[in-house]
């Protein structure tokens, strides 16, 4: 988790975590998108994942 962050936060992005108890918990990562030739955009991309062990 401690390298994924470091990775995130270099990139000029976040992380947040949010846990439930008994139900899981959500990671949201959020990068900046930049295409050189039109310069930065904000776009918005959701995933979702389910993990169980």
């Amino acid at each position: 988790m401690y390298i994924s962050k470091m990775i995130i936060e270099r990139e000029s992005g976040s992380i947040a975590v949010r846990s439930k108890p008994h139900k899981g918990t959500t990671f949201t990562i959020a990068l900046p998108i930049t295409n050189e030739e039109e310069g930065p955009h904000t776009q918005r991309r959701s995933y979702r994942c389910r993990c169980y062990k």
